[in-house]
């Protein structure tokens, strides 16, 4: 799916939340708000008309009429303009709030519903609360002017009949649900616009992965995105970058190596081919000195291809151990007889030592000799005449449970800056050496392989000048 669309996604879902959790609110909070206020204002009502009934019901007691009442009615008046009238037995208006009634009968005014005045028991007159500009008289409470109403609003109506607008409670619910929902929509606003920075936010870093990935895929593994944050995006952009670095690194060591491995070809290519071309030629006598030369470079090439194969087998990891208990001092023993004669021959004193009472070693025997033959004909190549390389075994001093086998040399030694490359492919200290008295380059590549195949290690520490201690260390398992 494109950023696009995912920012698209995100938007409309985080704007579909935001509505219908506002939406929600705002109509709980209206309905509940509604309800409590009409009950406010039931209860109010309530408790208005019966304050009404016994005030004047108290004022009829003490007077025994209803004259002079009127002067009474605006202390029982609510302070927003609610009418209060007030009839004798007859239905004749005595006082009426408005001054618009008095000496007309009541039922001509179209005042609503009548409550009685009782004194003793005894009706005296009734009083009517007609829907004024803010109350209701009793029995009168609901209709319209609820929130959210669609229909006509509740309004008062004047002595003429004309309408007089809503009342106080409307108002009131008007103006809550009002507020209500222009709060919603500026949280919903709020949202979209908060929505809209976090995906920004999020999509950006990864439009900027998709273009880093399209970069990679056209050949560019130079290229790394910008890291904006710590947090999970961050961390994919690190990822990536790590990922483009390892992408790098390998397209480098892949050219690398095909440089190298053509490099190394094409010397006893070349000698094979030209020894070749002399002899049909006429030039140089098809004797066993000429064949053997072609022999020789014959054999380094087979060398050098089993080398490349054992060495890609092994980083490949499909090198499979044919593991044996086995007495690594006698196995190292063997491996060091082999090179004696060549010893001889440079002059060089090999010797080995084993310490006794070893447990036997859970180890490939083949592959083990390999990479310690590896390291052996290593020593001894860069050992002048009149050195000496020695092979030790024994438990390992630092490490329990493991054991440590030592290849010791007198010769040149190694450089610092070279130390820490000579287990590389095809790499050289001394650059001037021959391929026929150097190797191929390869053999302390493959030691390394095959040590960390058995879950061990190998190192190296050198003294420029004074020789060179290669190391293999192996679990005892």
């Amino acid at each position: 799916m494109p950023p696009r669309s995912i920012a698209l996604r995100m938007l409309l879902a985080s704007l579909a939340v935001a509505v219908v959790a506002i939406g929600t609110v705002a109509y709980a909070a209206g309905q509940f708000t509604n309800q409590g206020f009409q009950a406010y204002v039931q209860t109010g009502t309530t408790q208005y008309a019966n304050r009404v009934a016994q005030s004047l019901a108290d004022y009829y007691a003490s007077n025994g009429s209803w004259q002079g009442v009127d002067n009474l009615l605006p202390a029982l008046a609510r302070p927003f303009d609610e009418r209060l009238v007030v009839a004798d037995t007859k239905g004749t208006v005595v006082a009426d709030s408005a001054q618009t009634g008095v000496g007309r009968p009541a039922s001509q005014l179209g005042l609503g519903d009548a409550t009685p005045v009782l004194v003793d028991g005894k009706e005296v007159g009734q009083y009517y609360l007609p829907s004024g500009s803010g109350g209701r008289g009793p029995g009168m409470m609901g209709g319209a002017g609820r929130m959210g109403q669609t229909g006509p609003r509740a309004t008062t109506t004047s002595v003429s009949g004309q309408a007089a607008g809503p009342t106080p409670e409307d108002l009131f619910q008007t103006t809550v649900t009002r507020g209500l929902w222009l709060g919603a929509g500026a949280a919903a606003l709020l949202a979209v616009t908060l929505s809209l920075l976090l995906t920004r936010q999020i999509v950006r870093p990864l439009n900027a992965l998709a273009a880093g990935a399209r970069r990679l895929a056209s050949g560019d593994l130079g290229h790394r995105v910008p890291i904006s944050s710590t947090e999970e995006v961050g961390a994919v952009a690190t990822a990536f970058n790590a990922m483009a670095a390892s992408l790098e690194q390998d397209e480098q060591a892949r050219r690398a190596l095909l440089a190298d491995i053509a490099h190394e070809l094409r010397t006893p290519l070349t000698i094979i081919e030209g020894t070749a071309d002399g002899i049909l030629d006429g030039v140089l006598e098809p004797n066993p000195e000429q064949v053997g030369i072609i022999k020789e470079e014959a054999d380094l090439l087979a060398k050098l291809v089993a080398d490349l194969r054992d060495l890609s087998l092994a980083e490949a990891g499909q090198i499979k151990l044919e593991r044996s208990p086995q007495d690594l001092g006698e196995l190292v023993g063997k491996a060091v007889r082999g090179f004696e004669p060549t010893a001889q021959q440079k002059g060089v004193a090999l010797s080995f030592a084993s310490q006794p009472g070893l447990r036997p070693a859970n180890v490939d025997a083949t592959r083990l000799v390999q990479a310690l033959g590896n390291l052996i004909g290593n020593a001894l190549r860069h050992t002048p005449a009149g050195g000496s390389v020695s092979v030790r075994v024994g438990p390992d001093p630092v490490a329990s449970g493991r054991y440590l086998i030592s290849v010791a040399d007198t010769g040149e030694g190694i450089a610092p800056a070279d130390l820490e490359h000579i287990f590389e492919r095809f790499y050289r200290a001394d650059k001037s050496r021959s391929r026929r008295s150097g190797g191929t380059g390869l053999g302390l590549a493959i030691a390394r392989q095959m040590v960390e195949a058995h879950g061990g290690r190998v190192w190296a520490e050198s003294v420029p000048g004074k020789g060179s201690t290669f190391y293999i260390g192996l679990p005892v398992g």
